[in-house]
């Protein structure tokens, strides 16, 4: 299968190297055994990295050329949905002990705007993943190297989520 082209979204689309996914997941702590989700995966990298570490990677992809492509010529398991439209499951159900990802969105003035789209968007995004993520679970996030400004680079973060979320 040809590797698909980036195509012009609402949001930009933005791949994550081998060396930002390596040093996600190392920072990130996912060890072997351990199940996560990406729920922006793109091309998989992230999920690579993650098998490499042992884990059992799940991928989300809202393009259904990416989504095809990582299953086919990677094997990994990614359904093909908005990861703000996926239901998720009551707590008890919830299996993933990380969800390690670069957001597929920038920071770019035409996309801040004075509606606070992108806040918006981020904060909705946010409060999925905690809906999806075992209790002490990680979320592992970049942008490692997203476009924020002409020069400015942001580094890559695991966030321990509280126990208690509404």
């Amino acid at each position: 299968m040809i590797r698909p082209e980036p195509k012009v979204l609402e949001l930009d689309q933005y791949f994550t190297t081998e060396d930002d996914a390596e040093l996600m997941v190392r920072q990130a702590g996912l060890r072997f055994g351990q199940t996560f989700l990406d729920p922006c995966c793109g091309d998989g990298v992230i999920l690579d990295a993650g098998l490499v570490a042992g884990a059992q990677p799940h991928g989300i992809e809202i393009d259904q050329r990416w989504a095809d492509w990582v299953e086919e010529t990677k094997q990994h398991m990614v359904v093909c949905e908005d990861f703000l439209k996926v239901k998720p499951p009551p707590s008890r159900e919830r299996k993933f002990d990380h969800v390690i990802t670069n957001p597929a969105f920038s920071l770019n003035k035409k996309d801040i705007g004075l509606d606070g789209r992108i806040l918006q968007h981020s904060m909705r995004f946010a409060h999925r993943i905690t809906a999806m993520i075992r209790v002490n679970g990680l979320f592992g996030a970049g942008p490692i190297r997203a476009r924020v400004g002409p020069r400015d680079h942001r580094e890559a973060h695991a966030f321990p989520l509280p126990q208690d979320l509404p």
